[in-house]
């Protein structure tokens, strides 16, 4: 528990697909990725597990009402992972 990612986002679209075209399995926090890239003033997006999901705006940090499953995450942090080692 308590897995903290820091995901800055650039305004930049997520990948949902490795390098070599495989494609990224999507699981609630994807979604909730992809629900947050069309949103605007966004900069940085803080998840410290299922209930604690913050996003930073105008300075401001602010608690999303989320509740991500801790398995989703822990499928996220792999799905990051196995695209860096192929990159």
């Amino acid at each position: 528990m308590g897995h903290l990612l820091m995901i800055k986002m650039f305004f930049s679209p997520m990948c949902r697909q490795c390098s070599n075209g495989e494609k990224i399995m999507t699981n609630a926090l994807w979604n909730l990725l992809h629900d947050l890239e069309k949103k605007t003033g966004i900069t940085e997006i803080l998840i410290n597990g299922p209930k604690h999901v913050f996003v930073e705006k105008g300075g401001q940090f602010i608690q999303l009402n989320a509740n991500l499953p801790a398995g989703d995450i822990q499928q996220f942090i792999q799905e990051i992972a196995l695209m860096n080692q192929k990159e």
